[in-house]
């Protein structure tokens, strides 16, 4: 289980990481926009951490990217 502590801990790290795990995928910040209702501004907010975004909103979108976020922060956290 992944607290929310660490969760806080990795949050910058996730975000700005979701930029290069979305062009691998071949998404636009439009298409993942689209996908999870919200604004491709918003997408671009979070990917650069203009924004913080929401446990909810980056499990939603590491999702839509075929990514476990709760393994990839234990992978993380392990490799640490």
């Amino acid at each position: 289980m992944i607290t929310q502590e660490c969760f806080e801990n990795k949050q910058k790290e996730l975000q700005m990481l979701l930029g290069k795990l979305r062009r691998l995928r071949g998404l636009t910040q439009d298409d993942l926009a689209i996908q999870i209702d919200m604004s491709s501004k918003s997408i671009s907010d979070i990917e650069t951490y203009r924004r913080k975004a929401s446990l909810q909103t980056l499990l939603k979108i590491y999702f839509i990217l075929g990514i476990d976020l709760c393994e990839l922060i234990k992978e993380n956290i392990s490799n640490e």
